[in-house]
């Protein structure tokens, strides 16, 4: 607020001597020899520059080079290389996270992660597919493998083997 209050200030002061100030100019170039109509031209002040905006900027250019400077160390974590040397809050963050799911073409998560079972496998898919699934399967076969179910459950062991 005392940024812009100071620009319009100087503003006022400007426009209070831009009119003495381009009669004289005119007057000094004649004096000196130029023959320049003086309905040609008309001198102007430029507006005050916004130093607020060229302060972030800077700021900016500062928080990069320290950012930049410790973006390859491991052992610091991602997020507070973006807190401590960039200054981003949680929400610039996020903001930051979703505009690049968006450049990036990704979808949005909709649902936390683990938040469905679909991760220990368990899907949404159809009960009568799943039963139709079934009917596939070859139960009838005898299995192959030399196994013997006797001494897998406890009882005697298959051979001639000795204790």
């Amino acid at each position: 607020i005392q940024e812009h209050r100071f620009n319009q200030y100087c503003e006022r002061l400007q426009n209070t001597i831009i009119e003495e100030l381009d009669k004289e100019f005119k007057m000094f170039m004649n004096w000196r020899g130029y023959n320049i109509d003086s309905s040609t031209f008309t001198l102007s002040f430029t507006p005050p520059q916004n130093f607020a905006s060229y302060r972030e900027t800077e700021l900016d250019q500062a928080r990069l080079a320290n950012y930049s400077s410790v973006a390859e160390i491991p052992y610091l974590s991602e997020r507070f290389k973006l807190t401590r040397y960039l200054g981003l809050s949680e929400e610039e963050m996020e903001e930051n996270e979703r505009m690049r799911r968006e450049e990036l073409g990704l979808e949005e998560e909709t649902a936390a992660k683990g938040s469905d079972l679909r991760g220990v496998g368990v899907g949404g898919g159809d009960f009568d597919a799943d039963m139709g699934a079934m009917d596939d399967m070859d139960f009838d076969g005898d299995m192959e493998g030399d196994m013997d179910m006797d001494a897998d459950m406890g009882g005697e062991p298959a051979g001639d083997t000795e204790i």
